[in-house]
């Protein structure tokens, strides 16, 4: 039985390891497992696996802007984070807030990548005066009327996990957040 290994062995190796499935069938003899061909070699089974399709994610489509070599639309794949489209264009300047930025952020098609001046607090801002939701850090948000240190935290994990708010309604998703909150913050907070 150990012959038969070892002959199985030898043959996998010789036929090579490419696109395909070799399959043996202990019996008696080698001469029983692998059939002569008429030239007499012996010849194995071989089964052709089929080529695996490439399955490719869709691609994003962000702005990156402010504090970065190169601002301007960068195509990324799905799935990509801040930190990717920072890197993208060019990576930050020596003047950039990297801390008014979350790099862990999950990026979604159309959205825009501020990287302000150090001490600038741009980032926060959804452009109409409102704090972002989506980019503002713990100390901006909690200057929204109800928001302390723990909802802040939350509305950052939220994002962190499951991607931009896209409204401010689905900020109900985040634990300790209900209408009655929303309504409070609703002239003040933005989801840009």
């Amino acid at each position: 039985m150990r012959r038969m290994w070892i002959i199985a062995a030898a043959v996998f190796l010789l036929c090579g390891c490419g696109r395909q499935e070799m399959r043996f069938t202990v019996r008696e003899s080698a001469e029983d497992a692998f059939p002569e061909t008429e030239e007499g070699t012996l010849q194995a089974e071989t089964e052709e696996i089929p080529e695996r399709e490439n399955v490719r994610e869709p691609d994003i489509r962000v702005y990156v802007c402010g504090q970065v070599a190169s601002p301007g639309v960068y195509t990324l794949p799905e799935g990509a984070r801040a930190v990717d489209a920072v890197t993208a264009a060019g990576g930050l300047l020596p003047e950039a807030d990297e801390c008014a930025v979350n790099l862990a952020e999950k990026l979604s098609d159309g959205m825009q990548i501020t990287v302000p001046v150090k001490g600038e607090a741009g980032s926060a801002s959804a452009g109409n005066g409102k704090v972002d939701i989506n980019r503002a850090d713990a100390e901006a948000l909690q200057t929204l009327p109800g928001i302390g240190p723990a909802k802040a935290q939350a509305i950052i994990a939220y994002r962190t996990e499951h991607g931009p708010f896209s409204d401010l309604n689905e900020m109900k998703k985040v634990p300790g957040i209900g209408d009655a909150l929303i309504e409070q913050i609703r002239d003040q907070a933005a989801a840009g």
